[in-house]
Order: C-alpha cells, then structure tokens, then sequence
C-alpha cells in the first residue's frame, strides 16, 4: 500500500481506526490474559460517597475535574462497585486505542504512513501505556485529549481550530496545570504556520472560545467547592512539597512523616486519597484555625521554599537529578497498584530507554521543523516542566510517551536516510542509551525494597494460611524472616500473639539476616538497622562504620533513617558518648541537610534550640513532636518524651503510633497507670502493628508487680504480655495469683497450650 493510495479503506481516517480498534482488541487481550485484581479506584471510591452526600465538598479540589465527573457517571449509570470500575475500565480502553489513531494521524501528517503505524505499535507496547490504562488516574484520558488537540489543530479550518479548543478545554478540565500553556499555544501556533488576518482572528476566537469557557467553569466551581474562584486545583503546593522538601529525592511522591504516620487515623473509614485530609490536619495544628484551600498550599509550599532558600545548591542538584531521570528506562510508580501490576507484565527493560535517547536526538534534529511542531515541543517541555517542579513517576511519564515517539520516529527515519553517514550520530547515541539505561543505588535501593516488600508479602499469605492448622504463637520463624525481608517496614507488619520469650523478634530477624550467603550495601544496611533496634550496638557499630566508608546511601525517605552516619551518631549516644554523637550526627547534617531523623537526634544529644527551628520550618510542629518525643524516648529521657508527645497527641488524639510511645514514656517515668490508661485508649484504635513491644511489657509488668492484690490487674497485664509473646512473664502472673478464677483458669490453659507449641520455649 503507496501513501498516494486513495481508496476509501486505504484513507487515513480509516486506517487510524483501524489502528485503534487493532488496540483496543490487544489490551482486551492483555486484560484477559493478566491476571490483576488490585484496581485503584479511589475516583470511584469518591464518586460514590459525592453520591450518597458522603464527600466533603473541599475534597472536588483534591480531585481531577472531568475525570471525576466520568466517574460520577459510571457510578450513577452502573450501580454497584464491580459494574463502575468495569464501565471506567472499558471507558480507559477505548481512550488509549483512541488516543493510538489520533497519534497516527500526527504522526502521519509529518512522516509517512509506514512510521505512523511504527509509531502506533510502539505506543501500544510501551511500558508505562501497559500499565496505566489499568491504573485509574486522569492521565491516559489527558493523553486523549492532548492528542486530540494536536491533531485538530493541524487541520487548518475554523471548523479543526474549534474542535482542538475543545480538546484543549477537556485537557484542561483534566488538568488544569495545563490552562496556561494552551491559552497561548493555539494563537501562536496559527501565527507561525502562515495564518494571516481575518483567518487568523477567526481561528484564534474558535479555538480560545471553549478554553476560556472552561477556565471559566473552573473558576466557579473553586468558588463553590473552597469559596475562593481563584483557589488552586488539585494541590499544586502540597504536590511541590512532596517533590523538593529534605527528604525527597524528587521520585515519586514522598509524603511528610507525620501525614505518612497519620494512616490509622480513618483506618475504619474509606477515605479516598487521604494524604490529601491529613496534610489540611496538619495546616490546622499549623494555623490553630481552619485553613483554606489556598492556605494549606501555601503552608506546605512554603515549607519547601525555606529548605530551599537555604540550600541552594542541594536544590540544583536536585533539579539535575530529576531532569536525568526524566528519560531513564526505571519506572518510578508512585501507586503501588502500578507497581504490582507491572510486576505481573513482560519485563520491557532498555524500551524506555531506547525510546528517550532517540526522542531526545530527534527534538535536536527537528528543531528545523520547529513551527510545525509546536504543539508537540511544547507538550513535551510543559510535561518535563512539570516534573522538574514537582517531581518524576511513571505517572508523569506518561504523558510524555506519545510526543517522544514523534521525534524518535523522526530520528530514525533520518538515520536511515543519512546511511553510512550515520555512524558519527551512533557513537553519541550508543553511550546516551546506556547511561539512560544505567541504574543507580536509588533504583537498586529501590528494586531492593521492593523485592523485600513482594517477600514478606508472600510468607505473610503462608503465615495466614499455617494459622487454619496452628496459633501465630509458632510462627515466630516465619515472622522473622518476614521482618528480615522488609525491616526498613517492621514497624508496620510485626504482628502479635508471636513468641518472643528466648529471643526478640528483631534478634530473631538480626539471624536470619546473618545467615544470608550474599549480602550488597542495602542488605548490610537492612542488618545494621536491625541490630541497632535489637541491642546488637556493638556489631551494628563495626558494621555501619564499614558501610559510612563507603559514602553510599540507602533511600528510605520517611520510613526509616537513610545515612550509615545517622546510626552510628545514635549507637554513641546510647553509648553516653555524646560529644562524639553530635560530631558524627553533624557529618550527617552535611550530607543530607534538612534531614529530620538527623535533626532531631541533634536536638536531643546536641540540645541546640535552631535544630528544632529548623525541623518545624522544614516539616511541622507536629513532625518535631513525634520526632523528638521517641528520639527522647530512646535516650531514656521520658519526662522530655511525655511532654513532646502529649502535646501532639492533643491535636492528633487517634495518632497510634505517638499514643504507644507515650504509654511507653510513662512507664519508664513511673507514672503507670496513666501508660495503662494510655495503652489502651490506643487498642481501641488498633492492636497491631507491634511497636515499642519491650517498652510495653514491662510497663505492664510493673504495673501488675504494683497491684499484686488486684486479680483484674493480673489478667489485664497477662493478656498484654500475651500478646507481646512474653508466654512465660504471662505464665508467671497468673499463677502467682493462685487464683480460681474462670477467666484466670482459661487463660493459664491456654498459655500452656501455646508454649507447648513454641518449640523453643517448649525446651
């Protein structure tokens, strides 16, 4: 078939239909092949309770406009959860094989018919494609309408400029980041391409009529949803935030430790997107009033702005790190749904990557061709703009894939053109894919994890399926080795009922971990950290001073520290070498500024008032309490613990993780029954994960020690330690009681029970 071929079936409307229907049929099959069942809905979560009058209506502005309303739609035409995820997904299929024929439209307008379908083919197998259109987030329907747009647009007719305002106006009701650019892109496009007078007023009135009616509807609706018309949609400051603040290293979204902690706050309660709830929590203990929609990104926007006032050089790098992986063949999801279902699809390593070094070679070459391809230059740019602002996921990736096969499709029709003269171009492009395919210790930190987290997955669905047969109590093997493969993450899956009578389960983790035959920086790492929370500070020390040598780091944002330093600055203190502890912990500082686990190790070994200071500005008030109050706790310095997390606790009274440690303070000052009162207020919210086991056993060891009369105080401190795997201590109080009663004589049972079935405590 000749590109001169005329025949209706041979036209390219009909060819890009075509394409798209052959599209739609291969995802159809993917869909049926692949086996996934961990939808992402929290849009259709939304529409739902928008439905039933249960969704605040400040949260519309956490949401994309015109992809929330598709999925109001879909929840009201197809009621019942299964029906309206199936119509968005079906809705998703039919906007990426839609958006594979507009591309071929563009592409075939400035190529040829032959790299159009290549280029269509290769939007079909692209990774980030592959995944996304079962991730429900806007941006394969922005694809659309971008696309869309494009392709209108190169149609010179009042009619084509109208549709593409429509596009445009959709693209922007999608995301409205988008709103300045096309305001000014569709004018200036007409200008450049020889549009003159009358044609070219007419043109610009169609294509800007449906722009600015949109920017207008946007405008009312901030009024109605945050009382402001100008009010920002979809949360560009906390957004900034999460890509530029100390921690973050500009991949994915890296939340703020406090709003990360905040997760058992509406564990009963459905929330869709609720990082989103407590970032406006924080901005309230922030403002000690309500904030406004505009407040709370300024407040968190701001708190990025200060870090990088004062470190301007961190944030260049920062910039030049983000625009290296831009291109990178790595995948950065932040969406674990995303994540999990790539990992169930071919593994396309060196696509990306392979992509991106001819793109970027193609958008040299066709800057010749600049006027032309406006449009396409400018979408990419906005997207890579964007991710320089804020920061790089495969999420906003995505966005960029259909102008990138543009111009790698321009540059290879060129080298094959250019013949043997093609070589020279070869020796840079050669080296240019490999360093965008070369991975790094972030990425290899990252596969680490994310191998570690598939892991203890897996023996936490064996441990659930053992306990049909057997109690959790003998499973402490297991959990273990569950706690060795995922450690940066113990603090949020190390279950109960789980012996720990001859040896913690951290110790038990430090063993497995020891026996591993082949070991890289991150797994040392994982082993060092262990030790440290097991007691082991002696061998932690010799290890992390081996790993600091190296001047590697490993990225664990706001799970855990993430600098070798920081731990052997933590062994000293323990160790009442404080002086040495606040020289290290400042080594620390200056490899990783602004670092808030540094910071607030700082304060309480160095005790400078301007950590602290700069622990609030970075992060919050509320992050220094939680910080401060179990780096005090850990230092045995419970009074100054007590006062920093009772004053968070006031704000954030369900906040577990703070509510635990607070119990633990109180025992370690004496005060008992207020750590008892305290540890239970935190049952009511959640039993597990278990932390600061030790800590409450032995609050509420004393605590039964100090009312050894009291028969209710007996069994309440045997259930606990029960629960915490101490069997024998539990053992111990109830049979000092000599007790009959019925409550009593059923738990002595079976506690017995249960240590006949811990082989270790058996013995």
């Amino acid at each position: 078939m000749s590109d001169t071929d005329t025949r209706w079936w041979a036209t390219d409307p009909w060819i890009a239909f075509a394409s798209s229907f052959g599209v739609f049929l291969l995802f159809c099959g993917i869909e049926a092949l692949v086996e996934f069942d961990g939808y992402f809905v929290k849009y259709n979560l939304a529409a739902r309770q928008y439905l039933d009058g249960n969704l605040p209506i400040v949260r519309l502005t956490d949401l994309s406009p015109l992809y929330f309303q598709l999925c109001v739609l879909a929840e009201r035409w197809f009621p019942g959860p299964v029906l309206a995820v199936e119509a968005v997904g079906w809705a998703q299929r039919v906007a990426v094989s839609a958006s594979a024929g507009l591309l071929y439209l563009i592409l075939t307008t400035r190529l040829s018919r032959a790299w159009a379908l290549a280029g269509v083919l290769v939007f079909a197998f692209e990774p980030h494609v592959l995944v996304y259109v079962k991730i429900f987030e806007p941006e394969i329907v922005l694809v659309f309408f971008l696309l869309g747009c494009i392709a209108a647009a190169d149609r010179q007719s009042v009619r084509s400029a109208l549709l593409a305002g429509v596009f445009a106006a959709c693209a922007i009701a999608t995301r409205p980041t988008f709103l300045p650019l096309l305001i000014l892109l569709g004018p200036i496009s007409y200008a450049l391409r020889g549009t003159r007078g009358r044609k070219l007023l007419t043109r610009t009135a169609a294509f800007l009529l449906p722009v600015m009616l949109c920017g207008v509807l946007l405008g009312l609706r901030a009024e109605r949803v945050a009382g402001d018309w100008s009010s920002p949609v979809m949360n560009p400051g906390t957004v900034f935030f999460e890509g530029n603040h100390p921690l973050s290293r500009g991949i994915s979204a890296e939340y703020p430790p406090i709003v990360a902690s905040m997760v058992e706050i509406n564990r009963n309660v459905p929330v869709p997107d609720e990082a989103h709830v407590r970032y406006r929590s924080i901005a309230r203990i922030e403002l000690e009033q309500n904030p406004s929609i505009g407040d709370v990104n300024a407040i968190w926007a701001g708190k990025a702005l200060a870090f990088i006032r004062a470190e301007p050089v961190r944030y260049v790098k920062g910039i030049a790190d983000k625009a290296s992986r831009i291109f990178r063949d790595y995948r950065w999801h932040d969406i674990g749904n995303a994540e999990s279902y790539a990992s169930t699809l071919p593994n396309l390593d060196g696509f990306f990557a392979a992509l991106s070094t001819l793109a970027l070679l193609g958008m040299v070459w066709e800057l010749r061709r600049w006027r032309a391809n406006l449009f396409l230059y400018a979408y990419v740019l906005a997207q890579v703009g964007v991710m320089l602002i804020f920061y790089v996921s495969a999420r906003q990736q995505i966005v960029t894939v259909p102008p990138l096969i543009f111009f790698a499709a321009a540059a290879a029709r060129s080298l094959i053109q250019l013949r043997g003269k093609a070589i020279p171009w070869l020796v840079l492009i050669v080296p240019l894919f490999v360093v965008l395919l070369n991975s790094s210790d972030m990425v290899r930190d990252k596969v680490h994890m994310a191998a570690g987290a598939s892991r203890a997955g897996e023996i936490a669905q064996e441990i659930e399926a053992r306990m049909s047969s057997t109690e959790l109590a003998s499973q402490s093997e297991l959990v273990a080795e569950m706690l060795a493969a995922a450690s940066w993450a113990a603090n949020e899956n190390t279950p109960g009922n789980v012996g720990q009578d001859d040896e913690s389960l951290r110790m038990a983790a430090v063993r497995v971990l020891r026996k591993k035959q082949k070991r890289d920086f991150f797994d040392e790492f994982d082993l060092a950290t262990l030790e440290v929370e097991a007691g082991a500070l002696e061998d932690a020390q010799l290890r992390l001073e081996d790993l600091a040598e190296t001047g590697r780091f490993a990225y664990r944002g706001h799970r855990q520290a993430s600098d070798p330093l920081f731990y052997l600055g933590r062994i000293a203190g323990l160790q009442g070498r404080s002086e040495e502890a606040v020289e290290i912990l400042h080594r620390a500082l200056a490899r990783t500024p602004g670092d808030p686990f540094v910071l607030a190790e700082l304060v309480v070994l160095g005790g400078k008032p301007e950590h602290r200071e700069l622990l609030q500005r970075y992060y919050s008030v509320a992050d220094a309490q939680l910080f401060l109050g179990e780096s005090y706790l850990l230092h045995d310095r419970a009074d100054q613990a007590i006062v920093e997390l009772k004053a968070l606790l006031r704000y954030l009274p369900r906040l577990r993780r703070a509510g635990v440690a607070l119990a633990v303070a109180y025992g370690k000052a004496g005060r008992l029954d207020e750590g008892v009162e305290v540890y239970r207020n935190v049952l009511k919210i959640s039993s597990t994960p278990v932390i600061w086991s030790e800590g409450v056993s032995e609050l509420y060891r004393r605590w039964a020690a100090s009312r050894q009369g009291d028969l209710d105080v007996q069994f309440d401190a045997a259930r606990i330690l029960y629960f915490h795997g101490r069997f024998r201590d539990a053992l111990e109080l109830l049979l000092a009681t000599d007790s009959q009663n019925d409550a009593i004589r059923d738990m002595i049972y079976k506690i017995r029970i249960t240590l006949s079935q811990v082989p270790a405590a058996a013995e």
